[in-house]
């Protein structure tokens, strides 16, 4: 019994990958950085690089497609961040969107020191300067620049931290 129970505590508290996540293919992962449970990281043909001292919390999504996803040192994810690199044409109606091609050539960066809350989306083509807060719900759709708290849907700028 004892032995289980070693198992169990190290299989769901002591690693820094949550036992419940699936880490898929052409993920970089720092050691110091940890990933709740119930979170899928894939690189899906691209590649996914989270930094050192980085926490992905429960059910968070997070998938590079063909592109890459860069998340620098010390940043913070509440629950349910959702991060996608690709997404679907939709240009022609005389097809399903079902059957247009999926864009993957959508690069996402985010720079170190960032605080992103709770179910906040980020979109395809964004670059997220370091030190940057997004409120919790808020869809990314556009650059920001350093040290700016977002909010909203699109994500507007507030105010900037000093």
């Amino acid at each position: 019994m004892k032995k289980i129970l070693k198992i169990l505590i190290h299989f769901f508290w002591k690693r820094n990958i949550h036992g419940l996540s699936i880490v898929k293919r052409d993920c970089n992962i720092a050691r110091t950085s940890r990933v709740g449970p119930f979170c899928v990281i894939d690189g899906e043909g691209g590649k996914v690089t989270i930094g050192e001292r980085c926490s992905v919390n429960a059910s968070s999504w997070i998938g590079a497609g063909m592109s890459s996803i860069k998340i620098g040192n010390d940043v913070r994810m509440g629950a349910g961040v959702k991060i996608s690199c690709s997404h679907h044409n939709f240009d022609r109606t005389d097809i399903p969107i079902r059957e247009q091609e999926i864009k993957n050539n959508c690069d996402i960066v985010i720079g170190n020191d960032c605080w992103i809350g709770m179910g906040a989306i980020i979109c395809p083509n964004v670059v997220i300067g370091s030190g940057v807060i997004i409120g919790a719900g808020a869809v990314v759709v556009g650059n920001i620049p350093n040290n700016a708290v977002v909010v909203g849907n699109p994500a507007k700028i507030i105010k900037y931290r000093h």
